[in-house]
């Protein structure tokens, strides 16, 4: 029992006087910092408004000039193996058919097909707006842009086999 309240009573003595230290540099530090803004406030009331303009746009000026210098040291002495931009891959659809005529009516099959479905859940969501509106209402909340996506699909479809029709 003793030696554990011996063994306390030392922690609690040396954190105390790292505390006290602690609190010292935090006090220094305050006191430092203080004397540097009332040593600018007396340059800066010295300074008349022209001249602190000046002062500001050197200021500005050389932050950009140094920034500037960064990122163009960046840019053309590259550490080596790092990029720092990298070309983005171009993506290209895979060829389905060699032919091009089985190939345009597979896709004009496949596009037919998708045009018929979308008409379908579109009369589907006209139905559940009119027996279930409850229904409908939360799905539009969940997901309110779907029907405006489903309109433009429906008329992508429409304007791409009115352009087929006329195209023969």
């Amino acid at each position: 029992m003793f030696r554990k309240k011996q063994a306390d009573t030392t922690n609690k003595s040396s954190s105390t006087t790292t505390d006290r230290i602690a609190a010292m540099i935090v006090r220094l530090i305050q006191q430092l910092q203080e004397r540097f803004v009332e040593l600018m406030k007396g340059i800066v009331n010295k300074l008349g408004v022209a001249q602190s303009k000046i002062l500001f746009a050197m200021i500005l000026s050389a932050a950009g000039f140094y920034s500037l210098y960064i990122i163009g040291a960046a840019l053309l002495y590259p550490k080596k193996g790092i990029q720092l931009f990298k070309p983005a891959a171009i993506q290209q659809p895979e060829i389905i058919y060699q032919d091009d005529r089985n190939n345009h009516q597979q896709l004009t099959i496949a596009d037919s097909i998708t045009a018929e479905k979308i008409r379908h859940l579109m009369t589907y969501f006209d139905s559940l707006q009119k027996k279930q509106p409850k229904q409908y209402d939360s799905i539009l909340q969940s997901r309110p842009g779907l029907m405006d996506s489903i309109r433009m699909l429906a008329q992508f479809y429409s304007s791409q086999q009115k352009q087929e029709a006329y195209e023969k």
